[in-house]
C-alpha cells in the first residue's frame, strides 16, 4: 500500500489533525536494512505497506480499498479486514462480467 495514496486517503477523513499527523508519522518513518553473516546493508526508506500485526494495519487497508467499487451490480465485492473478495454469477449470456471485475480491481 503506497504511502502516498494513503496518506492523501488519510486527509480526506474527518479526523483530529493531532492524531492524522501521528499516523503519517507512524507510517512513512520507517527505514530497513538487512544484516546477513555481519554484512550490513545500508538502511532505506520504507515507502509501502504498515507494520506486520499492528492493530491499525486492516484499519488502514480498509481505508486505502474503500473507495473500489463493483462495475455490475450483479457482482458481490466483500472487504473485511485485510482481504477482499469479488462474487460473480456467471452467465453465458454476460461471461465478460468477470473479467471486467477482475480487470478494474487491477486498474484501481
Amino acid at each position: 500500500m503506497s504511502h502516498r495514496i494513503l496518506v492523501s486517503k488519510l486527509k480526506d477523513v474527518d479526523i483530529n489533525t493531532y492524531i492524522l499527523n501521528w499516523l503519517i508519522s507512524f507510517i512513512s518513518t520507517r527505514k530497513q536494512r538487512v544484516v546477513v553473516d555481519n554484512i550490513i546493508t545500508e538502511y532505506i526508506d520504507i515507502t509501502r505497506g504498515v507494520p506486520q500485526g499492528v492493530v491499525l494495519g486492516p484499519i488502514l487497508f480498509s481505508l486505502m480499498i474503500n473507495d473500489i467499487k463493483p462495475i455490475s451490480p450483479s457482482s458481490l465485492l466483500v472487504k473485511f479486514a485485510d482481504d477482499i473478495t469479488v462474487s460473480i454469477p456467471v452467465r453465458a449470456e454476460d461471461s465478460n462480467i468477470a473479467k471486467s471485475e477482475v480487470n478494474s480491481i487491477m486498474e484501481w
